[in-house]
């Protein structure tokens, strides 16, 4: 993803466009002494082109993910992701990467969507949908699930294991164990259909 087109010029300074305007001058010593008032005018005219110029430049840089700095901020609160990273490197790959998710998303989220977008944000997770008990196809040792995980996909991943609280380490109010990890949370809870019940399986690597 990013700015494709024509070539983009050059970043000109205020003495490059000075010397420009300095070329659309009539022809005659009387137009080129340093010091007069026509020059004068053309270094204050330059001056503005090149700041023109350079945040034309900027304006480009501003229009990808990747290279963007002055509206990174805007952009991570407007689309409110989780834990984009500390440094501005790590916000901009965020950035990028969420942009990319939904750059081709026409259809429903699949579980293969799913997984292609946890992957892509660096979550490797198997998702799996929740079937209800059946007479017939269901065996002797199957769970029983009644029309309450009709809407439930289950998430497995090593990624993440659980937490668990140690003496000497944990503090009064600390919870004994926990489980799962907010980004990838936040990721599922903002890409999936909203009816979707999410249960998450984090196993030790």
């Amino acid at each position: 993803m990013g700015v494709t087109g024509p070539a983009i010029p050059p970043r000109l300074q205020a003495e490059d466009y000075h010397g420009l305007l300095q070329r659309l001058l009539p022809g005659g010593s009387a137009w080129r002494p340093d010091g007069t008032r026509v020059d004068a005018f053309l270094t204050a005219v330059s001056k503005e082109l090149g700041r023109l110029d350079s945040r034309a430049h900027d304006l480009i840089d501003e229009a990808d993910p990747r290279t963007m700095s002055e509206l990174l901020g805007a952009f991570l609160a407007f689309l409110e992701l989780c834990e984009p990273g500390e440094t501005e490197a790590e916000q901009q790959k965020a950035l990028h990467a969420w942009l990319g998710l939904h750059a081709d998303d026409e259809e429903a989220p699949t579980i293969e969507f799913l997984e292609r977008a946890c992957a892509r944000l660096g979550f490797e997770v198997s998702i799996t949908r929740a079937k209800m008990t059946r007479v017939g196809p269901a065996r002797c040792g199957d769970r029983l699930t009644d029309e309450g995980f009709a809407f439930t996909l289950f998430v497995d991943t090593e990624e993440h294991p659980p937490h668990y609280a140690r003496v000497g380490a944990a503090r009064c109010g600390d919870r004994l164990a926990t489980y799962g990890h907010a980004a990838l949370a936040c990721l599922l809870n903002q890409i999936t259909h909203a009816h979707m019940v999410i249960h998450y399986r984090f196993s030790e690597a």
